[in-house]
């Protein structure tokens, strides 16, 4: 088995880890919500801050039947007269897609309940109808960083936790690229990224996605990026093997993409 083959292996297929603030979700109401959808439905679909994170929703689906569910979001896609949203579903373990405009509320891992349109907004996407200017806190910042906070946020959750301090490793890496970029934080940048870093929690194509596009990265950004790679595992004084492991395959695999 290759590197690339090695690393790939590690995520692909992997539905995202439950952390310990996700109790609070897993209520579920009447009978199904959601469909289900070929993956090629949304292959031309743009990427967006709010693909990888997870979120719970009240649903009510087309025979007016009320759901609850989790689901990690994986693209957003225009239809004729609405948005969809693509996902994969704790309940059901399997991709579905929901209309944004049946979607009654939102809630997070803490447990804040929001209105949709309001929640929508804060990501720049329209609760039916486009993508509006990026205008929110954070959103520039979101946008240089985002492969590399989805990995390292797939990282951290690899142990089936996701720690404070983790957190912030993951906030400092987004803070080191914006500042490159030239857009440092504000407060009100940093308080909007740390809502967005506790929400990720990539599905693993999701992540294989991103490591391709961190791998044709210039040799500056692949050596910071593996600096905060090896600082995430460490900072909670244990290195699991599975960790370990993660680490050493990402570092390969870029070593393999430069010598082709």
């Amino acid at each position: 088995m290759t590197v690339t083959s090695d690393l790939k292996s590690l995520f692909r297929g992997r539905p995202p880890a439950k952390d310990s603030q996700s109790s609070s979700m897993e209520m579920y109401g009447d009978d199904e919500a959601g469909v289900n959808f070929n993956e090629v439905e949304f292959l031309d679909a743009p990427d967006h801050d709010l693909v990888g994170t997870i979120v719970g929703i009240e649903y009510i689906d087309s025979r007016g039947k009320k759901s609850m569910r989790t689901v990690t979001i994986k693209a957003f896609h225009p239809k004729e007269d609405h948005w969809t949203l693509y996902g994969y579903c704790f309940l059901k373990r399997a991709p579905r897609s929901f209309r944004l405009d049946r979607i009654k509320c939102v809630f997070d891992q803490d447990g804040v309940v929001c209105d949709p349109g309001d929640f929508f907004a804060l990501y720049d996407l329209e609760y039916n109808g486009p993508v509006i200017d990026p205008v929110s806190p954070g959103t520039k910042q979101r946008a240089i960083a985002r492969d590399g906070a989805r990995v390292l946020a797939a990282l951290a959750r690899i142990d089936g936790d996701f720690h404070d301090l983790e957190k912030e490793v993951i906030y400092g890496y987004i803070e080191e690229e914006a500042a490159i970029a030239g857009m440092p934080p504000s407060e009100a940048d940093r308080d909007a990224l740390m809502k967005y870093i506790s929400n990720l929690h990539p599905h693993g194509d999701v992540v294989n996605e991103c490591i391709d596009r961190l791998s044709g990265s210039n040799a500056v950004k692949q050596r910071s990026f593996l600096r905060f790679v090896n600082t995430l595992i460490r900072v909670d004084d244990v290195v699991t093997d599975e960790e370990a492991a993660m680490a050493l395959a990402i570092q390969t695999f870029f070593e393999e993409r430069v010598g082709r």
